[in-house]
């Protein structure tokens, strides 16, 4: 999972709140983004839903091309902006070098929020506006500490919500910030479990085994992967286990439930807006490519997304799903 999380000065072309005229929100326009991987090279890239031309966003022509990789886009609560993780203007290839950054879905309005030199990972967004994001200290003999903070568009107010961690990545805040649930990994064991934290005192408890945590809009069921059943192989050269699943659970870790059923690999879900469909990445082995997929978050109506040769992953879809139907 640590693999797809990670796939899974920076110049500021313009303010994020600067002028110009303001992006539809996300009940107006449905959007879906999604990280490509182009020969090595990763960007975010942004599409509507009727198949139409993929616009690169991070790299949009006409605008100074900045060296690195940029994935695990995320959109904010209104869709007039992705959050997401990049090495910005840092040498690309060390977690280390991992910053987050915003920008608007038409490529303007870069701006890099953090700048700490340390291994900033998977952002994701509060209903006040600001961006969540674990921050991680990599040590050279002890396991990671993370802990999880937020931050303003701007870039200022940054705060800690949550700390001491231990080794844990995808942190993502319950709707009615009350809680986190993380994926915390065991070195010993190479596996992941998923922990909830009440944000208010402290205390944990972990959920279930898998990883990727997501909570559904109204806070009541967390969408995340597990290899639990052991459908398929594991692919690629660092994995543990078994290919992975798309599940969704409770809140509280109750009534678990499988969506997808496919010895493929599944990666990166995220629900939409309205909570009816989860889409999330999938590649059927190492000889192919990740596309889009769509899940209704009953299990049924799995249905593609993308098409493309490039590996197309970790989605996040924004305003209505009117365009997202059942195959056939």
């Amino acid at each position: 999972m640590i693999r797809l999380l990670l796939v899974a000065g920076c110049v500021v072309l313009c303010g994020c709140g600067g002028g110009g005229e303001r992006e539809p929100a996300s009940d107006d326009v449905a959007r879906l983004a999604y990280v490509r991987n182009d020969g090595g090279d990763t960007d975010i890239y942004v599409r509507g839903p009727d198949g139409g031309e993929a616009v690169n966003v991070t790299r949009t022509p006409g605008t100074p091309e900045l060296p690195g990789d940029e994935s695990a886009p995320a959109w904010s609560p209104d869709g007039t902006m992705l959050a997401y993780m990049g090495t910005a203007d840092h040498v690309s290839g060390s977690i280390t070098h991992e910053e987050i950054l915003v920008i608007r879905p038409d490529g303007s309005g870069r701006r890099r929020l953090t700048d700490d030199r340390v291994a900033d990972l998977g952002p994701h967004w509060l209903a006040d506006g600001r961006v969540t994001f674990t921050s991680c200290v990599w040590g050279s003999r002890e396991p990671p500490q993370c802990r999880l903070d937020a931050i303003a568009v701007d870039g200022t107010s940054r705060e800690t919500l949550a700390d001491d961690l231990g080794f844990a990545y995808d942190a993502v805040v319950s709707p009615d910030g009350t809680h986190a649930a993380f994926t915390r990994f065991d070195e010993r064991t190479g596996r992941s479990s998923i922990v909830l934290r009440d944000l208010a005192d402290g205390a944990e408890r972990r959920l279930t085994d898998g990883g990727t945590p997501r909570w559904s809009p109204d806070g009541s069921r967390i969408a995340f992967l597990s290899d639990r059943d052991e459908n398929g192989p594991c692919l690629f050269h660092d994995c543990i286990g078994f290919a992975e699943e798309v599940y969704v659970m409770d809140a509280d870790g109750g009534d678990q439930r499988r969506l997808t059923n496919d010895p493929a690999d599944d990666v990166g879900p995220s629900w939409t807006p309205d909570g009816e469909w989860i889409v999330f990445g999938r590649i059927p082995d190492e000889e192919d490519d990740y596309d889009v997929y769509a899940v209704r978050a009953d299990g049924s109506c799995e249905t593609r997304l993308t098409h493309e040769p490039e590996w197309e992953l970790t989605p996040a879809w924004t305003g209505p799903t009117d365009a997202i139907s059942c195959p056939g």
